[in-house]
């Protein structure tokens, strides 16, 4: 077992062992399921792949002979959206989720599994306050959930891995960013 951080009073802890022949992980199978802080197995280890808990709901593999692919359960286990041909689900953040389709291209989900915005540029980070970032051109454009423009662009800061933020709805913006 090898547990992870808690979220919203649950763990991801997975659990391997040997089930016969099972894709690229030859015979070894590892499932996902979630703890509680007691210890206590909340939801079954029955999924390939999960996420944290975000808004009630994680992003969870289901790899079923009659199911497969990225869903979204509740806090019971159960599919609150059926798994679709999505290449990775992100967490729910302000709402939405950051998504990947078979073209690798992102887009943003409600938590009904809707379609609500698709960026004319590379999705790169989740929501946080009503706002979002996408790369376009070499570009940093924040648009807000009906996919309008709302803030400045600035050049994208390659060694800048987890994107600018936003701090009580100020726009943080490293110095080397400036367009001026």
């Amino acid at each position: 077992m090898s547990p992870v951080t808690f979220s919203e009073g649950l763990a991801a802890v997975q659990l391997g062992s040997f089930k016969g022949s099972y894709g690229r992980h030859g015979g070894i199978r590892k499932e996902w399921g979630f703890l509680n802080h007691d210890g206590r197995w909340v939801i079954p280890a029955v999924f390939y792949d999960v996420g944290s808990f975000h808004e009630g709901i994680a992003p969870a593999f289901f790899s079923r002979e009659s199911i497969t692919g990225w869903g979204v359960i509740d806090r019971t286990g159960q599919s609150v959206v059926s798994p679709l041909p999505f290449t990775k689900v992100g967490e729910f953040r302000d709402g939405v989720a950051l998504v990947y389709g078979s073209n690798a291209r992102g887009f943003y989900i409600d938590h009904d599994g809707n379609k609500i915005i698709v960026p004319l540029g590379k999705a790169n980070w989740p929501y946080s306050d009503g706002l979002t970032v996408v790369e376009q051109d070499e570009r940093q454009l924040y648009i807000d959930k009906q996919g309008n423009q709302i803030a400045l662009y600035m050049k994208t800061n390659r060694s800048n891995t987890s994107g600018p933020s936003l701090l009580e709805g100020l726009l943080l913006q490293n110095p080397a960013n400036k367009t001026d």
